[in-house]
């Protein structure tokens, strides 16, 4: 997690990332500073983590702000600092899975995939509306 050290808070991500532009809270260094404001409270975001269900977590808001990040990857590119935030936002997103936080819209397109073999909730072999896929 030394990316969460690294950020200088220059903004550069903020002004580039589409998700901010469209009015969408959080950017790449709001959510940064917001898990190291958290980690540093008590004793480390290890021991938060490891107290994650109790009364008056912060992680369940936390982990949701990471959902809310298209992960495109342009904060990426013009970090100073050279943070993959894709990266970081993807093993967050794991770890917060396995300590049970689920974003229930990403919950519900994965069923879809598993069980219909595509993201669109029709049979395989057609198109995203339901009619029959023509190839050329």
């Amino acid at each position: 997690m030394l990316e969460l050290d690294a950020c200088t808070r220059c903004q550069e991500c903020v002004a580039a990332c589409p998700v901010v532009r469209a009015g969408i809270p959080d950017g790449a260094m709001e959510r940064i500073a917001a898990w190291r404001e958290t980690g540093t409270r008590s004793t480390g975001l290890k021991a938060l983590l490891l107290k994650a269900s109790s009364p008056g977590s912060a992680l369940p808001a936390l982990f949701e702000s990471l959902y809310r990040c298209t992960t495109c990857g342009i904060c990426s590119v013009v970090c100073e600092s050279g943070i993959s935030t894709t990266s970081l936002w993807e093993s967050m997103r794991g770890a917060g899975r396995e300590l049970g936080f689920r974003e229930a819209a990403v919950e519900r397109t994965a069923e879809v995939i598993v069980q219909m073999k595509n993201p669109y909730a029709t049979p395989p072999g057609t198109g995203p509306h339901g009619s029959p896929r023509a190839f050329r």
